[in-house]
């Protein structure tokens, strides 16, 4: 992400690039040095001669949404305006899309965002399962679901039945974190006392 006002008008001077988004094709036309300014994937994508660059297994909706971030740092509004579930939903597919391009930054926004959700909603079974698939053990939005519940869970019992649903790894992470917490207190909650424990660092991003 351009760093400086002066970077950004630079980067809003570069080439226009087409990216092929899906199995059908739908093109997106993006400022080249604005679409590699935070992914390595697509700035090695981007070669110099390079016009163009193709996703075929990403899907349009979650590309745009990225789009729009890179050129505004927000959600769009149609993000937004959801109820929480799919508004969850939403935010975990661009985080699975953010992990899959290798930007921190991205993922570090979205991770601030999915935190945000949790005063009305905590994870379901099926957006535990998704995250414990599709992410490594070490993954930051795997600790956070895990945080979720072991802090959260009491504060809503529904979770409770479906918790059969959810991953092995997770119930043991859940159950570690159990054994290791202190006397229950809102404060505890860590991603109340400092959500910076689930960014990455982006020093050599």
């Amino acid at each position: 992400m351009p760093a400086t006002p002066e970077d950004r008008v630079e980067a809003l001077r570069s080439d226009i690039v087409e990216v092929s988004v899906g199995p059908n094709s739908q093109i997106f036309r993006t400022h080249r040095d604005i679409l590699s300014a935070t992914s390595p994937f697509l700035k090695d994508a981007l070669r110099a001669d390079s016009t163009s660059v193709t996703l075929p297994n990403e899907t349009p909706i979650d590309f745009e949404l990225y789009d729009h971030w890179l050129y505004f740092h927000t959600l769009p509004a149609r993000a937004i305006n959801l109820d929480v579930r799919a508004k969850q939903d939403a935010l975990l597919r661009a985080y699975l899309f953010g992990a899959r391009f290798v930007d921190i930054l991205y993922k570090n926004f979205i991770i601030t965002s999915v935190i945000e959700t949790f005063h009305k909603k905590y994870p379901t079974a099926n957006q535990v399962k998704l995250v414990y698939e599709q992410l490594p053990p070490h993954s930051p939005m795997r600790r956070l679901f895990a945080d979720s519940y072991v802090y959260g869970g009491a504060k809503d019992d529904s979770w409770a039945k479906t918790v059969e649903q959810c991953p092995r790894d997770f119930l043991i992470d859940v159950t570690m974190g159990l054994m290791g917490r202190k006397a229950p207190e809102k404060k505890a909650c860590p991603w109340l006392v400092d959500k910076g424990k689930y960014l990455e660092d982006v020093t050599n991003a």
